[in-house]
């Protein structure tokens, strides 16, 4: 029997998140799915995580250039009335109906449909599927398990509704949640690793990291509590302006467990791109980095088969 050494965690990022789709295509291609026990997927990771398993790499990712392309899903144009209609409906206690910037409710037909994840498949690969989700309830992160196929959208919407730009929390066995990469969990990695204390964890980081002065990075947080404030009130505010893949000591984590890899988004720029192009340029970039990161024999409990590796090509 084939020991299951591997641990995949897919990060939250948006429309970055099809750079993880890539690299989940390498290693579907390199034979490395047998050795997998467990996938962690955050926000858009999840659907990385879903389609993973389900063995249909490529479908899942040609929902961002071919289903999330212009405005289908992130309306831009919406955005000053939305949040000053949020705003309005927070203070004065109104009731104004709120027209999301991100459009949760326009991929859902289309994740039950045309992109429907085989969860025949998925059950059948014998890997645990966790995605992460914020509760409100609790104000912590809960890691819910895939298990059954009626959970698959309510799941996804909980990890992935893109809030506060989508204005619902969604309620799953009476919990509410929310996006669980907009309130990330600055402990998600050293979580995974407390439940997978023998295994060597593979992470795979969409979002690139946030660089630019000081006042700026300060503005920036500024403005993502301004926005979750109406929403979610104070607390949750706060813990948006902690939601920083930086504050992660990655050198001293690595120090400490030595199995564990990070492979990183290096091109900055394209979160909340809507641009095809894009899209397919960050799928070919984690894909180039899945092939150099197997190809590096970093790795120490698999052996890959490199011989086969090939580019992929869209």
């Amino acid at each position: 029997m084939t020991e299951r050494s591997l641990v995949i965690y897919f990060s939250a990022g948006a429309m970055s998140g099809v750079f993880s789709a890539g690299f989940s295509k390498v290693i579907a291609d390199a034979g490395l799915k047998p050795y997998v026990h467990s996938v962690y997927g955050n926000s858009a990771g999840s659907l990385t995580g879903l389609y993973f398993l389900s063995g249909q790499e490529e479908l899942g990712a040609k929902l961002y250039w071919e289903d999330l392309d212009g405005d289908k899903y992130i309306r831009w144009s919406r955005l000053p009335g939305y949040v000053l209609t949020a705003l309005c409906n927070k203070l004065f206690r109104t009731s104004f109906k709120l027209q999301p910037v991100f459009d949760i409710d326009y991929i859902e037909p289309i994740i039950r449909g045309k992109r429907k994840p085989d969860f025949g498949a998925l059950k059948a690969s014998g890997i645990d599927l966790y995605m992460i989700a914020y509760n409100l309830g609790t104000s912590s992160h809960d890691y819910l398990k895939l298990e059954k196929e009626e959970d698959v959208v309510p799941y996804l919407r909980a990890t992935g509704g893109g809030h506060p730009a989508y204005p619902h929390a969604s309620a799953i066995h009476g919990n509410m949640y929310v996006d669980g990469g907009t309130i990330d969990d600055q402990r998600r990695i050293a979580r995974i690793i407390e439940r997978h204390p023998d295994k060597e964890i593979i992470c795979v980081l969409n979002n690139p990291k946030w660089v630019g002065t000081r006042m700026r990075n300060f503005l920036n947080k500024v403005a993502m509590a301004s926005v979750m404030f109406p929403f979610f009130g104070v607390k949750e505010a706060y813990r948006t302006t902690q939601s920083d893949f930086s504050n992660i000591d990655v050198v001293s984590m690595q120090q400490d467990y030595p199995f564990l890899h990070f492979i990183a988004n290096d091109l900055v720029g394209y979160q909340m791109s809507t641009n095809p192009k894009h899209h397919k340029m960050l799928y070919q970039r984690g894909a180039q980095l899945g092939r150099e990161f197997l190809l590096s024999g970093a790795l120490r409990t698999v052996a890959v088969d490199t011989s086969n590796l090939q580019s992929v090509d869209i």
